[in-house]
């Protein structure tokens, strides 16, 4: 068995999930491979891991003479498209990214007999006609869902917008938005390139993107949908001493630190805003500190009424994101949608407890309040609350920070995330066979 994990960049929040499932996959003998599209983060340290090769985008295989013609009219149509409905968007806002890109690489190249094909995050890497063109229908494709875009017209997280159930247009997220615009004829591109497939499983993290991608048409027929949640290596992610991870950052030891981190920290949908307004409502801010982490530094930052920010930029080394998560006394996620945040379940197995919006599938991860707490989106009051509860008790922030690595281990464990997508891949295989 061979399996080949496609992801448009080697870093970032979902192909951080597709390396680490990648890796157990290695040290458990499977013939893994990694393919990525684009990096400009320095080399790529991921194991058996390849570039793409792109090509044009060509929709028909045309004779010659008329290929070029073809191309050229093709590419006016999608520039044209993205100049008027996304090039001008606020860079701040949530991705969106069309079905119909001016390069490609064909799968058809990558299959064999043997073969897995499994797609992680694909947006700028997959031009749907061209991408799935030249794989037979029997060939199985695993997807994994890192967020909507794979069964929506265009956007990663649709902001209560349902319309990709019923095929888009009007999208609320573009510019100049049209019945037929480019985030219809999207859905109407993913729907036909994906038609054909017989052996098509379907995997989200969360049983909340589970229900969302079972609603839409854009899936063959024959699909399966299932749940599988994310993975850790607990030998990477666990409980470290808090003094001796505060020394090692070089953070005051005797501070209440609050903890907060994003892939790109601007980001609304991550709920920043939510952080800082509760924050200002807390009656215990005064002796509050947070320790800040991700992409980016937005200026609203230092709007954060505590006594000191921390701001550790980007952690993309494993042993300093531990030491980060152990420092904190609680860590915050007030994503507005989110599927199944990482920094949740790596807060939780490095013993620190998690505030958490009850939105997506963060309340799939801290039911019962047994290793945090939930709040209400927009309820700037319940999480002020639930900020000086956690403050104010360091005996119940013990006992939450307990139970989280007995649930990550329970509930997230690598090897039983990779045991499972084996028994997924056989099942296709033996199908096929």
């Amino acid at each position: 068995m061979q399996v080949l994990h496609f992801s448009t960049f080697p870093y970032g929040g979902a192909a951080v999930a597709a390396r680490r499932l990648h890796e157990e996959l290695l040290k458990h003998g499977c013939d893994s491979r990694f393919i990525y599209s684009l990096n400009d983060r320095g080399p790529c340290l991921i194991p058996a891991a390849a570039q793409i090769d792109h090509a044009p985008s060509q929709t028909r295989r045309w004779p010659n003479f008329l290929a070029g013609w073809w191309q050229r009219r093709r590419s006016r149509r999608i520039c044209r498209d993205y100049d008027r409905h996304l090039a001008a968007r606020d860079s701040s806002l949530e991705t969106f990214s069309m079905a119909e890109q001016l390069t490609s690489a064909e799968l058809g190249s990558y299959a064999n007999s043997s073969a897995i094909i499994h797609l992680h995050w694909i947006s700028y890497l997959a031009d749907y006609p061209t991408f799935f063109r030249g794989l037979a229908p029997e060939v199985p494709l695993v997807w994994t869902l890192h967020d909507m875009n794979p069964f929506t017209g265009g956007c990663h997280f649709h902001g209560g917008c349902l319309q990709f159930r019923s095929g888009c247009g009007r999208c609320p997220q573009l510019l100049n938005p049209t019945a037929d615009d480019v985030s219809a004829r999207s859905h109407r591109i993913k729907r036909q390139a994906m038609a054909r497939f017989r052996r098509m499983a379907v995997v989200a993290p969360s049983r909340w993107m589970l229900d969302l991608a079972r609603s839409s048409p854009v899936w063959p027929s024959s699909t399966r949908f299932l749940q599988i949640a994310y993975g850790l290596d607990l030998e990477i992610f666990f409980p470290v001493e808090k003094s001796h991870a505060r020394r090692e950052l070089g953070l005051p030891s005797d501070a209440i630190l609050i903890g907060f981190g994003a892939d790109n920290l601007a980001n609304p949908r991550k709920g920043f805003d939510q952080l800082r307004a509760a924050v200002a409502a807390c009656r215990s801010r005064g002796s509050l500190q947070a320790l800040v982490f991700g992409g980016g530094k937005p200026a609203e930052l230092g709007g954060l009424k505590v006594r000191a920010v921390h701001h550790l930029g980007y952690l993309s080394n494993a042993a300093r994101q531990r030491l980060a998560y152990a420092a904190c006394d609680f860590f915050v996620v007030p994503s507005r949608e989110d599927n199944q945040p990482q920094t949740v379940l790596e807060a939780l197995a490095c013993g620190t407890p998690v505030i958490g919006c009850a939105v997506g599938g963060i309340p799939e991860m801290l039911s019962g309040g047994e290793n945090g707490r939930l709040f209400s989106l927009d309820d700037v009051a319940g999480l002020a609350q639930a900020i000086d509860t956690l403050a104010e008790s360091p005996e119940l922030r013990r006992q939450l920070a307990l139970r989280g690595p007995e649930a990550i281990a329970e509930h997230h464990c690598a090897r039983r995330q990779a045991a499972r997508y084996r028994e997924l891949y056989d099942e296709l295989l033996a199908e096929r066979r």
